[in-house]
């Protein structure tokens, strides 16, 4: 499957072996690995993507109306996921490069870079 960094597709995270507040179902999932990888690799790491009002982190950024989200949504950036690329359907929409630098921040934040 060829998928891109910035890129927004649905995701099967599925519904077993969840626990606390891991994310399950079908859901956005922002893709963040580079595109290299994608070339050599079965797997892709990416971000879950709510409509459910969360608190105000610093790791969350809200999604802009142009990437074709229905809802107002947010990336978890402090929720990246590793996925095998068969749970990756259908492609909504992707961020432009201004945006994804501010999604880079926010995962510097995330893992303590900053």
């Amino acid at each position: 499957m060829k998928m891109n960094r910035g890129e927004i597709y649905l995701c099967d995270l599925g519904a077993e072996n969840k626990r606390g507040s891991e994310q399950k179902l079908l859901r956005p999932f922002l893709i963040l690995s580079n595109d290299i990888g994608h070339k050599h690799s079965t797997i892709c790491m990416g971000a879950v993507i709510t409509t459910k009002t969360k608190a105000n982190l610093p790791t969350h950024y809200i999604m802009p109306k142009y990437v074709g989200l229905y809802e107002g949504s947010q990336a978890l950036l402090e929720h990246i996921l590793t996925v095998d690329v068969c749970r990756i359907g259908k492609l909504i929409g992707k961020l432009d490069d201004s945006d994804m630098k501010i999604v880079e921040c926010k995962m510097k934040i995330a893992f303590g870079i900053e």
